[in-house]
C-alpha cells in the first residue's frame, strides 16, 4: 500500500495566506496609531483633468503645472499615458491658474476655482504650434 502525501501547495498557501493576513493586521493597527484617537484624518480637494489633442485623442507627456492664486505650493507633473492629471490641494476655498505645454503645441492656460473637500475636472484640448 502506498503513502499519500499531503498535499505540499496547499500548506504553503495557507501559511502565505496566514502570513498576509498577520502583516495586514500589523499594519492597520501601526496606521491606527499614527492618527491617534479622535482624530480626523486630514481633508484635501482634488484638481483633475485631461489632456487631449486633436481630433480629441489623449496627449500623455504634457506638463502640467499648478499655481495657486495667492501664496506659494506651485505644483508640476506629467499626464500619464490616458493624457490624465490630479493634483491634492489643501481643503479650502482657492483659486489655482492650471497650465499645459507639450512639445509641438501652444501652451494654454485655465483658472479653476476649488471649494472644501471638492474635485474639479478641467479638460485641456491643445492646438499644433505652427
Amino acid at each position: 500500500m502506498m503513502k499519500r502525501m499531503p498535499n505540499k501547495r496547499k500548506r504553503i498557501g495557507s501559511r502565505l495566506a496566514l502570513c498576509l493576513l498577520v502583516f495586514q493586521l500589523t499594519l492597520g493597527n501601526c496606521l491606527l496609531e499614527g492618527q491617534g484617537k479622535g482624530k480626523k484624518p486630514p481633508s484635501f480637494s482634488v484638481i483633475a483633468g485631461t489632456v487631449f489633442r486633436p481630433p480629441g485623442f489623449a496627449l500623455p507627456g504634457a506638463e502640467v503645472t499648478l499655481k495657486p492664486e495667492k501664496g506659494k505650493g506651485q505644483q508640476r507633473m506629467i499626464s500619464n499615458m490616458r493624457g490624465e492629471f490630479a493634483f491634492r490641494v489643501p481643503s479650502e476655498f482657492a483659486r489655482y491658474t492650471v497650465s499645459v505645454k507639450a512639445k509641438g503645441f501652444e501652451k494654454t492656460e485655465k483658472m479653476t476655482e476649488v471649494g472644501i473637500e471638492q474635485r474639479v475636472d478641467v479638460a485641456f484640448e491643445l492646438k499644433p504650434s505652427d
